[in-house]
């Protein structure tokens, strides 16, 4: 994949050739852009590079994001996850896997609703209705 320019200066021919930048991500037609998830728990978003040793970033919203207690940064071979844990509805938005320049976009619904302060229960259903778990 080259694209060829020919410039010719002074009576000398140069030849520049520009090459189109390799695909960062792999299997990018497999990936679940579009995660939807429930209060409380975790959801984990996914990219494939093409390289083992290709580093990526993570943001959301716009804002780079670091390891920590929230955000769990995971390399394992190729594959690259974000884990966003303890769910709230500030979690939901938007979230890129940035590599070598190139991006992939994931949108994160978090399902459910905080339940009255006086209810015991983590969250309660879309209708503010409480929601048990199983048993």
């Amino acid at each position: 994949f080259y694209n060829n320019c020919k410039k010719f200066t002074n009576g000398v021919d140069e030849l520049f050739m520009r090459t189109k930048p390799k695909p960062a991500f792999i299997n990018q037609e497999k990936v679940q852009k579009e995660v939807k998830a429930v209060l409380t728990e975790s959801a984990t978003l996914t990219c494939e590079v093409a390289q083992d040793t290709t580093e990526v970033k993570w943001y959301k919203d716009g804002k780079l994001l670091v390891s920590s207690r929230k955000f769990k940064i995971e390399t394992l071979g190729k594959t690259r996850r974000l884990v966003v844990g303890q769910l709230e509805k500030k979690d939901a938005g938007e979230y890129i896997c940035e590599a070598a320049g190139q991006k992939m976009t994931f949108k994160l619904e978090v399902k459910g609703e905080q339940c009255p302060g006086d209810v015991e229960q983590e969250w309660c259903g879309d209708q503010g209705q409480q929601a048990f778990p199983d048993p």
